[in-house]
């Protein structure tokens, strides 16, 4: 059996933050923009690539944290899920935040891209924190399987 490591909650969080709410949504829209978004582009219609993306965020985030719990809880000892939780949608929320300013500002426009992206915004905060609370939660610890990082 693998040994499960003693982290601090801040270390889990950023673990859990950067595979369920940064590497695999990044991994699905990849593939996503290869392949799926060429073909509703070519369909030119607005509100059928709009949905797709709902779908594709919700997706990429449910499956993201999910995957992210299952490693957690076999590589880490998870006394109280709960700060792991917040701390990781704090991560979320921080450098979101940062990358909308960041994109506000280069693409220099206001209007609907606002409020679009306030829409994802939103979506995705809740949903992380939502799906992070079901899904992590106290891992099991036996003695000998106990180490520190």
């Amino acid at each position: 059996m693998k040994q499960k490591k003693q982290s601090s909650n801040w270390y889990i969080a950023a673990t859990h933050y950067l595979t369920a709410g940064f590497a695999i949504p990044l991994i699905i829209g990849l593939i996503a923009s290869f392949t799926l978004f060429p073909l509703l582009e070519k369909t030119g219609s607005e509100i059928l690539v709009i949905l797709s993306n709902i779908v594709l965020l919700v997706l990429s985030i449910w499956f993201g944290v999910m995957y992210s719990a299952r490693y957690l809880r076999s590589t880490y000892i998870i006394q109280n899920p709960k700060p792991i939780i917040n701390i990781s949608t704090i991560y979320m929320v921080v450098l979101v935040t940062i990358f909308l300013i960041i994109q506000i500002l280069i693409k220099n426009t206001v209007g609907i891209n606002i409020l679009y992206d306030s829409v994802f915004f939103g979506v995705r905060i809740a949903l992380f924190y939502i799906a992070s609370s079901k899904y992590i939660g106290i891992s099991e610890t036996n003695s000998d399987t106990l180490s520190t990082q």
